[in-house]
């Protein structure tokens, strides 16, 4: 133990007890076993660790060298990948520590180039371009940071994000008050505050100085000039519901109002015209007597006028944002405003509000196509558009390919993504003309439209003059067309054999047919495989023969519920999908079945 650097602190057990013992190396107290210490020569871990981290280590210079590829120059030493080092970023100058494993991964990297972190002085530029002046350290973007509103003076608390995307002071826009100010409404309303201030929703216990009642009313009802005293306000009521129809114009008349109809009570509404903007407006009597103003365009303006963006302000926003406006400011941060994009140039109309909220141009964000480019692309691809631009990506459009002349309907995405347009010249679906070319080239004439690729398409064999039903697929695939003419081992014109066969292994039937004019024995060839032969029929012809066959296996299938009863590996000589089990099936009542169709054939 002492040869390999360990200095025993206990008596020795065993060779595989851990023996505890102190490192002279690193000073560590570890437990290794004699026997490990007697093979691999050592048993500090600390130390071994150390070992196998200098050996991985990568030299300096070349860790050196692949942080200044990266775009970062250390200005401390390296000490391994996983370590924080210390570096200048290249491109923005400031003082990064990422590690030599991420950066060499692909990973980390400048964390103020990236937005994920926020530099506290640059966080207190935004704020005081903002209107506010921090009165505390920056935490971080979400944090309510408090701060002095420039505009008003008042201590508020908005967060770093909401001042980055143009929140104003909540004293500003008049969403809260401080409590001086609301004690100042509530005396100014004919109330004496009796608590503090609870919140503009919440009942505050005041005293009304008009009848000296202990009431509880809402700062906001009282900002509203309601008539926030119970007592007082039955009293107002009863004074109003007093007044005759005279005096209830006079009062609509002192408002700017001129009624066009008679009185028609207090909670009524009342048509009159507003004698300032000439509309008509249905306001009540009550409030109007209340203080409302009766016309609600003309109080929406006065709101709108109060809160505009500045016409200076509002063209240095979108500036800002990437947008030359080429109309004056139309005076609403929702209603479009037409510019010209710095970066592409064309012709816009965003919002102030969503430029404020960092949106670009429709186009440059991909958004919007400009439809000229579009059927360029799509001219490009061999595709003459046969109709204007529908708008969107998805939607269909109807064109004409150049290769092959024919309409087709594609979607501008499919192009794009690199699709000919042309579902004929592609493959994916089978011109009627093409169809009828090929057959024709295969000595078939159609004797009706293109039923389709899979289904059976009625024809006339020119080369024997039958009418035959082959598939398109078939024929493109190779195949014939017409039975009689095929080079197939079943001769279709020869007389037809119908046979009938017993396997007791399976305890199963089969029923197979064939020819006179065959090259194989099929019969045979199943009696080779352990089937014997219960009877067999001869037809006229081959057709004759595979009529018979499809009516026994359709009543074996279809009436009688038979399936298939031999797997294909148990006939390899094939001919296992025309079986039946004893189970479900009658050898009599077959043959009886085959002899009454042969009958009814002939």
């Amino acid at each position: 133990m002492r040869a390999s650097g360990l200095e025993p602190l206990e008596p020795y057990v065993s060779s595989k007890h851990p023996w505890r013992c102190k490192c002279s190396t690193c000073g560590e107290v570890v437990t290794p076993r004699y026997n490990s210490v007697l093979v691999q020569g050592s048993g500090c871990k600390f130390c071994g660790k150390d070992r196998g981290s200098e050996k991985r280590r990568v030299p300096e210079r070349e860790a050196i060298e692949l942080m200044r590829a990266a775009g970062y120059e250390p200005i401390e030493p390296y000490v391994n990948s996983q370590t924080h080092w210390k570096s200048t970023h290249l491109v923005c100058g400031r003082e990064v520590a990422p590690t030599y494993g991420q950066i060499r991964g692909g990973n980390g990297g400048c964390k103020h180039c990236a937005g994920l972190y926020v530099d506290p002085d640059e966080a207190v530029l935004v704020m005081r371009a903002a209107g506010y002046e921090p009165l505390e350290p920056y935490v971080n973007s979400g944090h309510q940071w408090k701060c002095r509103c420039l505009t008003c003076g008042k201590e508020t608390t908005p967060s770093y994000g909401e001042a980055r995307t143009g929140s104003r002071c909540k004293y500003c826009a008049r969403k809260a008050t401080t409590p001086e100010e609301a004690i100042q409404l509530m005396r100014r309303g004919g109330f004496e505050p009796l608590e503090p201030y609870p919140g503009t929703a919440n009942p505050w216990m005041c005293r009304h100085n008009e009848c000296g009642e202990i009431v509880s009313p809402r700062y906001a009802h009282v900002q509203q000039g309601r008539r926030a005293c119970q007592k007082c306000s039955k009293a107002f009521l009863s004074e109003i519901f007093s007044l005759d129809a005279d005096e209830a114009v006079l009062i609509m008349q002192s408002a700017g109002l001129e009624p066009l109809e008679p009185y028609p009570g207090n909670n009524k509404p009342w048509r009159c015209k507003h004698l300032e903007c000439g509309r008509e407006v249905t306001p009540m009597r009550a409030s109007i007597q209340q203080g409302q103003g009766g016309c609600k365009p003309c109080h929406q303006q006065r709101l709108a006028a109060l809160y505009r963006t500045p016409d200076d302000v509002a063209t240095m926003s979108m500036k800002s944002g990437g947008f030359e406006p080429l109309e004056p400011y139309p005076g609403q941060t929702h209603e479009p405003w037409e510019c010209k994009c710095m970066n592409c140039e064309r012709i816009v109309s965003p919002t102030l509000s969503n430029v404020k909220n960092g949106a670009s141009c429709i186009y440059c964000s991909g958004y919007k196509l400009d439809a000229l480019e579009v059927v360029a692309t799509m001219q490009r691809a061999g595709l003459e558009p046969m109709e204007p631009y529908p708008g969107k990506t998805s939607a269909d459009w109807k064109c004409k390919h150049l290769s092959c002349g024919r309409e087709v309907v594609t979607r501008y995405s499919l192009v794009r993504d690199g699709n000919s347009g042309c579902i004929y010249c592609n493959g994916g679906r089978i011109h009627a003309d093409d169809a009828v070319f090929l057959m024709k080239e295969r000595g078939l004439e159609p004797l009706e439209p293109f039923p389709g690729a899979k289904n059976q398409w009625k024809c006339k064999h020119l080369a024997c003059g039958r009418t035959v039903t082959p598939t398109y697929s078939n024929i493109s695939q190779g195949g014939g067309g017409c039975k009689s003419c095929s080079d197939s081992s079943f001769a279709y014109e020869a007389p037809g054999i119908i046979y009938l066969l017993k396997n007791e292994s399976f305890a199963s039937i089969k029923i197979g047919i064939t020819t006179e004019k065959a090259r194989t024995d099929r019969i045979r060839d199943h009696k080779r495989g352990g089937w014997t032969l219960i009877e067999k029929w001869r037809t006229p012809t081959g057709f004759d023969a595979e009529i018979i066959e499809s009516a026994i296996l359709h009543w074996w299938r279809n009436e009688l519920g038979a399936p298939i009863a031999i797997k294909s590996s148990d006939m390899p000589s094939g001919g296992f999908t025309e079986t039946a089990a004893l189970l479900h099936v009658d050898i009599d009542q077959t043959m009886y079945k085959i002899t009454k169709h042969i009958l009814e054939l002939s």
